[in-house]
């Protein structure tokens, strides 16, 4: 390594602030961190995952810092208490750049409901009313569907059985939640959770956004004020579930850049944000971790969060469908659940 790059080395731990001794003096502490930033290359066009074997073979910090954009994040992680080498070999190990593109997507999906466009004129009245929205999502409570989610709980009985003793959540109930979630573990969603979360903690100003907001019409003061009111808020509120997946992920030895999760940030077979993990996770397999990409886990960790928010035996079908929502706010959502759950105990009846 050259004396200018190792120099450069050193500045980098200087900025993330790693000043926790690990092997002796401070001054081999400074040397082995220097070495782990020279050794961290992170181009963001290459394999997803990279081990730290490979990374450490190689040798470019400009990469991390001019190309990545995420030494700023990574130096107020760091000096929340994250440990400086996790922090950075993961964000190394990653591979994807920072990106304005899910904050815009979310404040553009808010600023549509704070400021929807002019109603059309109305029509004359024909007398005909329009259809009433369908009560549950289409194409979900079909006979296939059922079919599945029956298999499901078939293969899973033993959690399924063993949530209902232990929080009182029918397993028709736990399968259509998945179910609706997830497809049942088919669809764990399109995004890297780290890169959403981490992108979005990043960015905390629509001027960061530049170009990104497509239609969105900033040029009157109240609606630019509004929107950088709301991408602060979004960007405290990420950086929370951030460190929220970063604990749970460290503490339950998971590896959070192999995660898959929502465009927001969920994960799991139940869709948990990070946040919901500490408060609602539940061990369903015994081994002393809680993995949501565990069938038994996500089972017995859904049935708490709803067995905490008031399901209980016997409960009226309102009162069902409030507690339903306490997981989205969705009358749709909440129906569809039950009616997945009534058409997986009628197939249950037939057999």
């Amino acid at each position: 390594m050259t004396s200018m790059l190792r120099a450069i080395c050193l500045c980098l731990l200087l900025l993330c602030g790693a000043q926790q001794a690990r092997a002796g003096t401070a001054a081999q502490q400074q040397t082995n961190d220097a070495t782990l930033l020279a050794s961290a290359q992170l181009s963001p066009r290459q394999e997803h995952m990279r081990t730290a074997e490979t990374l450490r073979a190689q040798c470019d910090p400009h990469s991390i810092v001019e190309q990545a954009g995420w030494l700023p994040l990574a130096t107020r992680l760091i000096r929340d208490g994250f440990d400086a080498e996790h922090i950075i070999m993961l964000y190394a190990r990653m591979g994807e750049s920072y990106s304005p593109a899910p904050m815009a997507r979310k404040i553009s999906a808010l600023y549509r409901i704070k400021f929807p466009p002019p109603a059309p004129a109305k029509s004359k009245d024909t007398g005909k009313k329009a259809p009433a929205p369908p009560p549950v999502y289409p194409g979900v409570v079909t006979s296939a569907n059922v079919e599945k989610a029956a298999a499901f709980m078939r293969q899973h009985s033993a959690p399924l059985q063993a949530a209902r003793q232990r929080f009182g959540i029918p397993p028709e109930v736990a399968t259509g939640l998945l179910f609706v979630e997830t497809r049942l573990g088919a669809y764990l969603g399109s995004a890297a959770a780290l890169h959403n979360l981490s992108s979005l903690a990043a960015t905390n100003s629509t001027a960061i956004m530049a170009g990104s907001l497509g239609s969105i019409d900033l040029s009157k003061a109240d609606r630019r004020t509004w929107a950088d009111k709301r991408t602060r808020e979004k960007s405290d509120w990420a950086y929370e579930e951030l460190k929220a997946l970063l604990s749970w992920s460290q503490q339950h030895n998971l590896d959070p850049v192999a995660m898959p999760g929502s465009v927001y940030g969920a994960v799991g077979l139940c869709q948990f944000m990070p946040s919901n993990i500490p408060r609602f996770g539940a061990d369903g397999d015994g081994n002393g971790k809680v993995n949501l990409f565990s069938v038994p886990d996500a089972v017995f960790s859904l049935s708490r969060y709803l067995s905490e928010h008031g399901w209980k035996e016997g409960i009226s079908r309102k009162k069902q469908q409030k507690v339903l929502m306490h997981y989205n706010k969705s009358t749709r959502y909440a129906n569809t659940i039950l009616a997945l759950a009534d058409e997986l105990r009628k197939h249950a009846q037939d057999r």
